[in-house]
């Protein structure tokens, strides 16, 4: 049994979420040992960018998370244990710095129990397993490895789940079969699992099912939760949000936050200054910016989306510089802003009156 500390193992990342960038996530890799069809990254085999933690980087994350802001971090790809080394100098900066550390994985690294104990047992500053499985993955990676996985991370006192997508985000066979071996073992009592809904996104391979949830006219009207989640990529930007994918699509917003090459990660992280776009995004949401963009804003708000999207509209705004110019220049009246900076002050528990 490793050495993790047993404080940072009750701490799950969910623990986090609502926080406004209390969680650092960091894109390992776009590597994969595995071509799932459904996945939305175009990870794989052949992908080679990797985001290089280096001690520059290190250093960075470190003060990042000494200045009070951080309060978690969460790895993804890709498959992040491709990554080893970089996975044990991350594991021993979250136990040195006592912040959990949490990893998306398909669990190809547990052959067996106990060798998926051996590979945990070396990193004992990651207290988290996100293990990925479904009928996309089950096509090349047997559930029986995910058990295993599974096992060896409570073996090892990880917090685990074991996360399923499905069209809509329900029961079907696979997941039936998996829970029934998850029960057989004595573990689904003991780990979380989370289904969501098979998104649609660019990828390989045509996935009709990713097709069957009902289109509605108009995005969702949340607020967005994703900037909670601000991402290292692997060329060092730091986008403001989780959901890689959109990266190349907004390269030349506000989305962008930054680069660690050329400003430090804890001052591009800072709430001192938070960018009015992405206040009205956390506390109104991209429906809210696209209101902004009078009669082509209502045609953005009349066009049809997924039901429950939230993204689709957040890069039409965001990726569209001359929208965004025209939503700065809207938010720079005196109503606007007061009420978005109070509105973010109440929800982050940051003062941002102008």
């Amino acid at each position: 049994m490793s050495a993790a500390r047993p404080d940072l193992m009750r701490d799950r990342i969910q623990d986090h979420y609502a926080t406004f960038r209390g969680i650092l996530s960091l894109y390992l890799t776009n590597q994969c040992n595995l071509t799932c069809d459904h996945c939305g990254t175009g990870s794989g085999p052949k992908m080679k960018t990797a985001l290089a933690i280096n001690s520059d980087l290190e250093a960075q994350i470190r003060r990042a998370i000494q200045s009070g802001g951080i309060k978690a971090i969460h790895l993804s790809g890709g498959e992040p244990f491709l990554r080893r080394r970089d996975l044990m100098t991350l594991s021993t900066l979250a136990q040195e710095e006592h912040v959990p550390l949490a990893v998306n994985t398909n669990g190809y690294w547990a052959l067996t129990v106990a060798r998926g104990e051996a590979a945990l047992n070396a990193l004992p500053g990651l207290s988290h397993i996100i293990l990925s499985t479904d009928v996309y993955h089950a096509r090349e990676l047997p559930i029986e490895r995910v058990a295993d996985a599974a096992q060896a991370a409570l073996l090892c006192e990880r917090q685990v789940d074991i996360c399923t997508v499905t069209p809509f985000a329900q029961e079907d066979e696979f997941t039936l079969k998996l829970d029934a071996l998850l029960r057989a073992r004595g573990l689904l009592d003991r780990v979380n699992r989370v289904m969501t809904v098979l998104e649609k996104a660019d990828r390989p391979v045509p996935l009709d099912e990713a097709l069957l949830a009902p289109w509605v006219t108009g995005p969702d009207p949340r607020p967005c939760m994703l900037v909670n989640r601000p991402t290292v990529l692997e060329n060092r930007a730091v986008l403001a949000c989780c959901n890689t994918p959109i990266a190349s699509q907004v390269a030349q917003g506000p989305l962008i936050l930054g680069h660690v090459n050329q400003t430090p990660l804890d001052q591009i992280l800072s709430h001192d200054k938070i960018d009015p776009v992405i206040q009205a995004l956390r506390v109104a949401g991209p429906a809210f910016l696209a209101s902004l963009l009078g009669q082509e804003g209502e045609h953005l708000l009349q066009a049809p989306y997924r039901q429950g999207d939230i993204c689709g509209i957040c890069v039409a705004v965001m990726g569209d510089p001359e929208r965004v110019k025209r939503v700065r220049a809207q938010l720079a009246d005196h109503p606007h802003s007061r009420a978005i900076a109070m509105a973010f002050e109440l929800t982050t528990g940051r003062p941002q009156l102008p």
